[in-house]
């Protein structure tokens, strides 16, 4: 089995598994020899040890110990020594060394036998694989990396946008282990999100940004579901509205991160129950949902002490009293995003410098202008 790429950029770095080298891409035409066959590793030894000079790891080192020196290797520097040798091509492709895979750097070169040559290896073994904007891949090659590597727990389909809920209901049925998972912008349906809650109880993370198709009641269903949640990116949901954030606020009280932007059916009552009930929050993102008035800051100063990151670009109806009542209650705060907020004055940021010292990022490039002339 082989994995065909094209050439990419050069980069370097073997720190995270991460596919940051491309040098072993070849010109087109070429292969890279990634895949082979198991084979009787004494038989290979025999054949290449006969003379030692020219394999003496070989000889001297343990196959287990050539694995652990492997396993501190990306999957771009393993393809490479699998290159070497027969003997070490088995052995650097081990799939105990695969356990971390991210083809961020190949994105579209990916061809979907590379996802089933991936599964077929790793096995068990893989436990995070990133995937976003691979968009060659497609439902039967998502189907055969869920049923052979079930012990999944990060996966990232960013942007993969041949899938369907084909895949989203495989994932489900078959990850059982997901903590983590990115569908932004993915084609995905009610029927898929109530798949993913039911099958995955551990998930802690979603990225379900722009997954237009999603209706309010998906989400709420999902929200009921998923009592683990930790953190929830639901950017440019048109359907996310009130009722969902009070199932989540009810539902998932350990919730760390909530990012809502343009999600403009949101009213106050929607973070006023995230607020009463989410008190370890420490980022919170409503950029333009129009209808926050300082209630929702009221509420947040007076239950979310941890917050440290507050996004509030475009809520043209805050004004200093909500933020005078968040800064005096949030005093762990160290970014605020107040660009658009035009009915706050230097009060705000008076008020600012008085309560919150961790504070080191405010955008709001007009008041700190009026800040300087004062």
């Amino acid at each position: 089995m082989k994995f065909t790429f094209r050439k990419n950029k050069k980069t370097a770095n073997s720190k995270d598994n991460r596919i940051t080298d491309s040098s072993i891409i070849q010109d087109q035409g070429e292969t890279v020899s990634m895949l082979k066959g198991n084979e009787n590793l004494e038989n290979i030894i025999e054949n290449e040890g006969r003379s030692i000079e020219q394999n003496l790891i070989n000889i001297k080192l343990p196959k287990e110990l050539i694995i652990r020196i492997f396993s501190y290797l990306d999957i771009v520097s393993l393809c490479r020594c699998a290159q070497v040798s027969k003997y070490w091509n088995i052995l650097a492709l081990d799939g105990s060394n695969l356990q971390n895979v991210d083809l961020f750097e190949f994105q579209r070169d990916v061809s979907e036998n590379v996802i089933g040559n991936i599964a077929s290896r790793c096995n068990e073994f893989l436990r995070t694989i990133r995937l976003e904007n691979c968009r060659s891949i497609s439902d039967e090659s998502l189907e055969i990396l869920c049923l052979k590597c079930p012990n999944v727990e990060l996966l990232n389909l960013k942007q993969c946008l041949k899938l369907t809920d084909r895949s989203f209901v495989n994932i489900g049925n078959n990850l059982h282990y997901l903590t983590s998972l990115n569908l932004e912008s993915c084609n995905i349906s009610d029927q898929g999100i109530k798949c993913i809650a039911k099958g995955c109880p551990r998930l802690q993370a979603i990225e379900l940004s722009w997954c237009i198709n999603l209706s309010s009641d998906g989400l709420f269903n999902f929200a009921d579901l998923c009592s683990n949640l930790q953190h929830l990116s639901a950017k440019g949901l048109g359907n996310m509205k009130n009722r969902v954030l009070i199932k989540i606020a009810e539902n998932c009280s350990e919730l760390i991160s909530l990012i809502l932007n343009n999600c403009n059916s949101i009213t106050d009552d929607g973070i006023i129950a995230i607020a009463n009930n989410c008190q370890y929050l420490k980022h919170l993102c409503v950029s333009n949902c129009k209808h926050l008035s300082d209630a929702s800051l009221i509420a947040l100063g007076k239950n979310c002490h941890e917050l440290c990151i507050f996004e509030s670009s475009g809520c043209s109806n805050l004004s200093d009293n909500g933020f005078t009542a968040l800064s005096k209650g949030c005093p762990n705060l160290m970014r605020l995003d107040l660009e658009e907020c035009l009915r706050i004055t230097n009060s705000t940021i008076q008020n600012l410098v008085n309560n919150c010292f961790k504070l080191k990022h405010l955008v709001n490039l007009l008041f700190l202008m009026k800040l300087k002339m004062v």
